[in-house]
């Protein structure tokens, strides 16, 4: 069976569409977004190293990366504090993880969602 195989460029709506027997991928879907979450200090579930809290992230899927941006202010009170924060997404439910000393302050941070093509 040929694979067949169709390449459209719409600068109006930032769509590149590959088209075969198998696929459609829209790419507009893979284009980073930017949201904001906060860690609680309160909300942190645990006696000892490491220290976990769900949080809810809108608008992902089980596909979407996440990446924590903190300001350079946020990393070193972050350092100065022995603490590192990570997520985890677990099939689009998030964990947000605390490595070395639990938080005792509240933190808003700029979160970067990225989808990813799993082929």
């Amino acid at each position: 069976m040929a694979n067949k195989k169709m390449k459209t460029l719409t600068m109006n709506n930032i769509m590149y569409e590959i088209v075969d027997e198998y696929a459609r991928i829209n790419l507009e879907n893979y284009i980073p977004k930017f949201t904001t979450i906060t860690l609680f200090a309160s909300k942190w579930i645990g006696d000892s190293n490491p220290y976990s809290q769900e949080i809810t992230v809108n608008n992902i899927t089980e596909n979407s990366k996440l990446d924590l941006q903190p300001t350079a202010t946020q990393i070193v009170e972050l350092q100065d504090k022995e603490i590192t924060l990570m997520l985890q997404n677990n099939n689009g439910t998030v964990t947000a993880w605390a490595i070395g000393n639990k938080p005792t302050d509240d933190y808003t941070i700029s979160l970067l969602i990225q989808e990813v093509l799993v082929i």
